[in-house]
């Protein structure tokens, strides 16, 4: 598994001061309402339920630049967007602003949106796409903006004594369609607590709210994110788009679930594709660990893809074809740049091939079979899929000869351990068997191989797997250290342990660990040097531990005299410490069930 920073990261919740904009997607001119056209935005209002009073709804305007202000005390508000037919379903998030959204509900005409842990004195935007109609009409969206000022009745944006001297003229004063906003907390009494919450809020005020739309047609245009952080922009080109829309672009700051993102950023109307691609310019993020800074992108905030990424006096630039957040962060060098994704070992071709052999690698299920060759009749070997799981080329480029310990940058490592198990007399365990831990799993001495003579010319391109060919003893791959996996091996040879080393800094206490990506051939082994004083679990039996499954023991690496590093087994660290890779495997059944050792990790 790739050690790499995986996202957390929630839509929703941002901690950027924003806003609340509504923006129809199409003229609000007349548009016939038929079937299969778009549902269109035509107003929005924010709804609250007055206790008994009843629910009452403050319109709001259809412009960026002058949203209305909602005095109405949160955390909870909810927005009902309101189309020209009726509506089933569609999404909503927040796009600016400290709030979350929830599970759209319809109505008719309306697509209602709640909201929750609204922050005060600040502007929220929330945008609603793929909203479909129940004639069959698709595709609608839009975007509402709103300032939320508690207290602010006269919706000047600036709470003053002329709010107090509103409030308290409705006092006592039965809550209707003209006194409602007077209400401010909502209670469906207008009492001497709306006055006393508003007096808390006096000289409380909403920044000028500034304009975030930006018209673009066939010319291009240039879109800046509003208050954005150095000036964040968006590049159309000319032709990328064939008709006119309003573009938005906003800086959300960091990501409250994760640190090492430095600025997320949205853009909208959600669905906007460019025939020529778009150039995003950002502040690049800070380099604290001597690493590279990159811009990733995401349709959906969760799974997020490294672009290429050009750094330039303090900024970053990559291109986009297509709406979708995009995201800064430090990058370690080579950090995540190959998988290993799957491992089959000779031995289990020799003991599964039958008459015709065993095809690696296999078929596709559409045809064909997948990159590279594999397999070439010895007797002890690998074959081993890599893949390349981010948006650019990967290449590798290492010095010959190569120095011992973490790979220069741009150099990629493999590192094969080979084992061996004296307690069976077979070649291939059963399913779900293993060596024991008495001292009699054999590891043989690590043979590292550089992956420059396994990746195609000019690299492995983005998104793409490749199967190699490790052969131990016939014209076999020469190891970077000339320690050569056939070395130590004899009849009892049972696993192989594979994984990828990369320019990625050290595994000292708090920082990142250069072991990228593993995987293991069999169910036990292999062992790793963890540093003097790395905490690490150990299993009932080993060091002290109690015998009792499946009892696991807390335990701080002492080392030998002489030494510095303790030799633990691998699976100790097992979701335990995210310095060290997890194994994994392809998944179980038809075709790859009998290509993995043992149960899935």
């Amino acid at each position: 598994m790739s050690h790499r920073t995986l996202p957390s990261w929630h839509p929703r919740a941002w901690r950027a001061v924003g806003t609340l904009l509504l923006l129809a997607t199409a003229a609000m001119c007349a548009i016939p309402v038929n079937a299969q056209t778009a549902p269109v935005l035509v107003s929005a209002a924010s709804r609250k339920v007055h206790g008994v009073a009843g629910t009452f709804n403050l319109s709001l305007v259809l412009t960026a630049d002058n949203p209305t202000t909602e005095p109405r005390l949160g955390p909870s508000q909810t927005i009902v967007f309101t189309f020209n037919k009726a509506v089933v379903s569609g999404n909503a998030e927040v796009m600016e602003g400290v709030a979350v959204a929830g599970t759209p509900t319809f109505s008719g005409n309306d697509m209602i949106v709640p909201l929750t842990g609204v922050a005060n004195f600040q502007y929220v935007t929330v945008a609603v796409s793929s909203v479909a109609a129940a004639d069959g009409g698709s595709g609608g969206a839009g975007l509402v903006r709103v300032g939320f000022l508690p207290g602010d009745v006269s919706q000047n944006r600036v709470v003053t004594v002329s709010d107090l001297a509103l409030v308290n003229a409705q006092v006592a004063q039965g809550v209707n369609g003209g006194n409602f906003l007077r209400d401010v907390n909502a209670t469906g009494t207008l009492s001497v607590a709306d006055k006393a919450l508003a007096n808390t809020q006096v000289t409380k005020a909403l920044t000028i709210p500034g304009n975030p739309v930006t018209p673009c047609g066939a010319g291009g245009c240039v879109v800046t994110a509003l208050n954005g952080f150095q000036n964040p922009t968006l590049t159309v080109p000319a032709g990328a788009l064939s008709s006119t829309i309003n573009i938005v672009m906003f800086d959300q700051a960091g990501d409250p679930n994760d640190s090492t993102i430095f600025h997320v950023y949205i853009f909208g109307p959600s669905g906007t594709t460019f025939s020529i691609p778009a150039t995003i310019d950002l502040p690049a993020p800070p380099t604290p660990n001597g690493g590279t800074p990159i811009i990733e992108v995401s349709d959906d905030g969760v799974t997020w893809t490294a672009i290429d990424t050009t750094v330039v006096n303090g900024r970053v630039t990559g291109s986009i074809s297509h709406f979708s957040r995009c995201r800064t962060r430090e990058t370690i060098v080579g950090e995540g740049d190959f998988d290993i994704i799957d491992i089959v070992n000779y031995q289990e071709l020799s003991q599964l091939k039958g008459t015709n052999g065993l095809q690696i690698p296999p078929p596709l299920p559409g045809g064909g079979f997948e990159q590279g060759t594999c397999y070439s009749g010895d007797l002890y070997g690998v074959c081993i899929k890599i893949s390349n799981p981010t948006g650019g080329v990967k290449k590798s480029t290492c010095p010959v000869p190569t120095p011992p310990g973490p790979p220069p940058a741009g150099c990629h490592q493999l590192h094969i351990v080979p084992w061996q198990c004296y307690t069976r007399l077979t070649n291939v365990p059963g399913e779900g068997e293993h060596c024991d831990r008495t001292g009699l799993l054999i590891p043989c001495p690590e043979s590292i191989y550089n992956m420059d003579q396994f990746l195609p010319p000019g690299g492995l391109p983005a998104h793409t797997d490749l199967w190699i060919d490790l052969n131990f003893f016939v014209n076999g791959p020469t190891p970077a250290n000339n320690v050569f996996p056939g070395s130590c091996l004899g009849s009892s040879f049972i696993g192989v342990d594979a994984l990828f080393r990369e320019p990625a800094g050290d595994c000292g206490p708090g920082k990142q660990c250069d072991w990228q990506s593993g995987i293991r051939s069999a169910k036990d082994g292999p062992f790793v040097a963890v540093p003097a004083g790395r905490e690490f679990y150990v299993p009932g039996g080993v060091a002290g531990c109690p015998l009792q499954f499946p009892q696991r023991c807390f335990v701080t690496c002492t080392p030998p005299a002489g030494q510095t590093t303790c030799r633990i087994e691998w699976d100790w660290l097992i979701n335990h410490d995210p310095n060290y890779p997890t194994p994994r495997t392809a998944p179980s059944g038809p075709p790859y069930k009998n290509w993995v050792f043992g149960s899935q990790e």
